[in-house]
């Protein structure tokens, strides 16, 4: 049975290896959660397997940009390219909306500031015409 130092350690394995990733689809989640089962499953049938630190994950396990170089190795490179250069167009469609609602509410903020400010100088102007109405009468 692993212990809860092990698990952690894997988990931080496995996290450092997906951030290598450039893009994260459902396939790599299914990959990572395959590795993650058999590694539990390794980890837990050989009692001589033993993971004291990040070195030993590295050791046994092999360097996280190998898993990855693995990974990719047995990719159809064009369509996750394509995936790729999706996300990034989705990313940079999402910046733009943001930005243009933030230009949007600031605009607004503008106006309505603008706004309050002459009817301040109005509430004045009215203020002191009925003052000096009153003086009047």
């Amino acid at each position: 049975m692993t212990s809860p130092n092990e698990h952690d350690l894997l988990n931080q394995y496995l996290k450092e290896t997906k951030s290598l990733l450039p893009l994260l689809r459902r396939q790599e989640k299914e990959y990572f959660d395959k590795m993650e089962e058999n590694l539990h499953e390794v980890l837990e049938s050989d009692e001589s397997m033993t993971l004291s630190s990040m070195e030993d994950c590295y050791r046994i396990l092999g360097r996280p940009n190998e898993i990855i170089h693995q990974y990719y190795s047995g990719l159809d490179m064009a369509s996750y390219a394509s995936a790729v250069s999706l996300s990034k167009l989705r990313n940079r469609i999402m910046i733009a909306a943001v930005s243009v609602m933030l230009v949007l509410v600031l605009s607004l903020l503008v106006i309505m500031w603008q706004a309050h400010q002459s009817f301040l100088r109005e509430e004045v102007f009215f203020k002191t015409t009925e003052i000096t109405e009153e003086l009047n009468e």
